[in-house]
């Protein structure tokens, strides 16, 4: 038996034969700011060894610390604690749970970016947020949950937004 696995084992390697490796070997990993090189690192860096992320559109991106999603802009979080998100016309639209800041709890929120202007319009009422989108001619139902987003660009490199930029 160790005469066959040293036989198979020193044929493989004359042969230039390789164990399989596994999908999650192929995962393009970097850090922050590897992410904001390019616009292709930002599209397909899926996260690093301490974070996951999925791109919404440049530099605006969902990542996931120790298992809160945030909305960032590089390195600057916009939103904590997003549950939901959506991207339309150049605006991303979400909602965020309770969190703590600065040692006290913050409510619930629902926000409105405009990625051109780089403005934020935070709101504390969800009418008011539907409104908000109303107006900008925004489909309520255009938001999905951020671990969604999130898990579906770590484990399959699914962008969900890709049609939406």
């Amino acid at each position: 038996m160790k005469t066959t696995i040293l036989t198979v084992t020193i044929l493989s390697a004359l042969l230039g034969c390789r164990p399989a490796q596994s999908p999650s070997a192929r995962i393009r990993t970097g850090t922050i700011d590897d992410c904001m090189k390019s616009e292709d690192a930002f599209l397909t860096i899926r996260g690093g060894s301490d974070y996951s992320r999925a791109p919404l559109i440049f530099p605006y991106h969902l990542t996931d610390v120790a298992g809160t999603i945030d909305l960032s802009a590089g390195k600057e979080i916009v939103a904590e604690n997003v549950l939901s998100v959506g991207l339309t016309n150049r605006v991303i639209v979400g909602s965020a749970g309770p969190h703590q800041a600065f040692g006290k709890t913050m409510p619930a929120q629902w926000f409105v970016v405009d990625v051109s202007s780089r403005k934020l319009q935070a709101m504390s009422m969800e009418a008011e947020f539907v409104d908000a989108l109303r107006t900008r001619g925004i489909d309520p139902a255009c938001l999905l949950p951020s671990r969604e987003v999130v898990d579906s660009f770590m484990k399959k490199g699914t962008d969900r937004f890709r049609d939406r930029r």
